[in-house]
């Protein structure tokens, strides 16, 4: 298994994952599927506190 952490899925007013896909794609050569597990914090006076 290779984990590959990205910052973000998507940039404003583009397509999901088009972004990241360059980089995925020289990491993983010939990876023909990947599994993408989303993850936000929701950001609140505790975690902007933490910031």
């Amino acid at each position: 298994m290779k984990l590959l952490p990205i910052s973000n899925s998507a940039n404003a007013g583009e397509e999901y994952l088009r972004y990241p896909m360059p980089g995925i794609a020289s990491s993983l050569p010939g990876v023909r599927e990947i599994g993408f597990v989303p993850y936000a914090q929701p950001l609140n006076k505790k975690t902007s506190e933490a910031l």
